[in-house]
């Protein structure tokens, strides 16, 4: 029994020194594509720069254009909210802090809301803040 326990620990034993023999191959060649990356790497960084030959392209400065006058076209507005039956003031709720909200601007969007073919207008607003009254709105 004793031969066969011992020929058992001799197989063992050749069985483990062919994994270990395994890993070591692994990590030998492991070992070599870094070096051989590394390599590369330090080469890349280290190569001679190439050389491009030097354009100098003269430049000169553009001509004026003379003009004799501009005429500037001439647009005219006319305030027809009352007449439309737009009655809208826009409140920002500002009090004097320059709060976030108290700086931004009002806004309209003209788009069919209720599908009647006719262009509805939708005004954004604000408010107050909770405790300030702005022109006795609160």
């Amino acid at each position: 029994m004793s031969e066969d326990r011992q020929q058992h620990e001799q197989d063992h034993d050749v069985e483990n020194d062919a994994v270990i023999g395994k890993a070591f191959k692994g990590s030998l060649i492991l070992l070599a594509v870094f070096i051989a990356l590394g390599a590369c790497l330090w080469w890349w960084k280290n190569r001679a720069p190439v050389k491009v030959e030097e354009q100098i392209t003269e430049i000169s400065v553009p001509e004026i254009s003379v003009q004799s006058s501009v005429s500037l076209p001439q647009v005219f507005f006319q305030d027809i909210t009352r007449e439309s039956g737009i009655e809208f003031k826009h409140l920002n709720g500002a009090y004097g802090d320059k709060l976030l909200p108290e700086t931004m601007g009002g806004g309209v969007a003209f788009f069919d809301y209720n599908q009647d073919g006719a262009p509805d207008l939708f005004f954004v607003n604000g408010t107050p803040w909770p405790d300030h009254s702005v022109n006795g709105i609160e």
